[in-house]
Protein backbone atom coordinates (compact mmCIF):
# COMPACT_ATOMS: atom_id res chain seq x y z
CA UNK A 1 0.00 0.00 0.00
CA UNK A 2 1.27 3.36 -0.89
CA UNK A 3 2.69 4.90 2.19
CA UNK A 4 0.92 8.30 2.11
CA UNK A 5 -2.63 5.96 2.83
CA UNK A 6 -1.18 4.45 6.00
CA UNK A 7 -2.26 7.28 8.15
CA UNK A 8 -5.17 7.14 6.64
CA UNK A 9 -6.35 3.94 7.11
CA UNK A 10 -5.12 3.71 10.49
CA UNK A 11 -7.93 2.96 12.96
CA UNK A 12 -10.15 5.91 14.39
CA UNK A 13 -9.05 7.34 17.77
CA UNK A 14 -12.18 7.70 19.72
CA UNK A 15 -11.64 12.06 19.59
CA UNK A 16 -11.49 11.50 15.68
CA UNK A 17 -14.32 12.56 13.63
CA UNK A 18 -15.44 12.87 10.17
CA UNK A 19 -13.85 16.46 9.99
CA UNK A 20 -10.63 15.20 11.11
CA UNK A 21 -10.62 12.09 9.00
CA UNK A 22 -11.36 14.88 6.09
CA UNK A 23 -8.34 17.22 6.97
CA UNK A 24 -5.75 14.33 7.42
CA UNK A 25 -6.74 13.39 4.17
CA UNK A 26 -6.92 17.03 2.20
CA UNK A 27 -3.67 17.24 4.38
CA UNK A 28 -1.96 14.25 2.30
CA UNK A 29 -3.29 15.13 -0.94
CA UNK A 30 -5.95 13.04 -1.21
CA UNK A 31 -9.28 13.56 -2.79
CA UNK A 32 -12.23 13.05 -0.03
CA UNK A 33 -14.76 11.15 -1.03
CA UNK A 34 -17.84 12.15 0.37
CA UNK A 35 -19.89 8.85 0.67
CA UNK A 36 -22.46 9.65 2.47
CA UNK A 37 -23.70 12.70 -0.50
CA UNK A 38 -22.70 9.82 -3.17
CA UNK A 39 -24.96 7.74 -2.12
CA UNK A 40 -27.35 9.78 -1.17
CA UNK A 41 -27.22 10.98 -4.90
CA UNK A 42 -27.58 7.26 -6.08
CA UNK A 43 -30.66 6.44 -4.62
CA UNK A 44 -33.03 8.85 -6.55
CA UNK A 45 -30.89 8.37 -9.76
CA UNK A 46 -31.31 4.54 -9.46
CA UNK A 47 -35.08 4.81 -8.60
CA UNK A 48 -36.17 7.48 -10.85
CA UNK A 49 -33.08 8.26 -13.59
CA UNK A 50 -30.84 11.40 -13.51
CA UNK A 51 -31.91 14.39 -14.21
CA UNK A 52 -30.00 18.00 -14.83
CA UNK A 53 -30.07 18.72 -10.86
CA UNK A 54 -28.53 15.50 -10.16
CA UNK A 55 -25.80 15.64 -12.92
CA UNK A 56 -25.09 18.88 -11.56
CA UNK A 57 -24.94 17.83 -7.74
CA UNK A 58 -23.03 14.82 -8.71
CA UNK A 59 -20.60 17.08 -11.01
CA UNK A 60 -19.84 19.58 -8.26
CA UNK A 61 -18.37 16.84 -5.87
CA UNK A 62 -14.92 17.87 -5.56
CA UNK A 63 -14.07 13.81 -5.60
CA UNK A 64 -16.07 11.24 -7.68
CA UNK A 65 -16.77 8.26 -7.15
CA UNK A 66 -13.92 6.73 -9.88
CA UNK A 67 -11.79 8.40 -7.11
CA UNK A 68 -12.08 5.09 -4.83
CA UNK A 69 -8.70 2.98 -4.69
CA UNK A 70 -11.31 -0.23 -3.87
CA UNK A 71 -9.23 -0.04 -0.77
CA UNK A 72 -11.99 -1.42 0.98
CA UNK A 73 -11.19 0.85 4.10
CA UNK A 74 -14.82 2.58 4.29
CA UNK A 75 -16.61 -0.95 4.04
CA UNK A 76 -14.75 -1.99 6.91
CA UNK A 77 -16.12 1.11 8.91
CA UNK A 78 -19.07 1.26 8.14
CA UNK A 79 -21.58 0.39 10.35
CA UNK A 80 -24.98 -0.25 7.81
CA UNK A 81 -22.90 -3.23 6.41
CA UNK A 82 -23.13 -1.32 2.76
CA UNK A 83 -20.88 -3.02 0.01
CA UNK A 84 -19.38 0.37 -0.50
CA UNK A 85 -17.08 -0.33 -3.31
CA UNK A 86 -20.57 -1.73 -5.40
CA UNK A 87 -21.84 1.30 -4.88
CA UNK A 88 -19.14 3.63 -5.81
CA UNK A 89 -18.97 1.56 -9.15
CA UNK A 90 -22.75 1.70 -9.38
CA UNK A 91 -22.41 5.62 -9.31
CA UNK A 92 -19.47 5.94 -12.09
CA UNK A 93 -21.52 3.83 -14.25
CA UNK A 94 -24.35 6.20 -13.64
CA UNK A 95 -23.05 9.39 -12.89
CA UNK A 96 -20.13 9.23 -15.38
CA UNK A 97 -20.76 7.05 -18.22
CA UNK A 98 -20.46 8.97 -21.60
Amino acid sequence: MPQHLEAIRAPLAPADNVESVVHRALDRGINYIDIAVIMRLLVPAERWGIDDTLQADYNALPAKASDCLECGDCAERCPFEVDVIAQMRRAVELFEAA
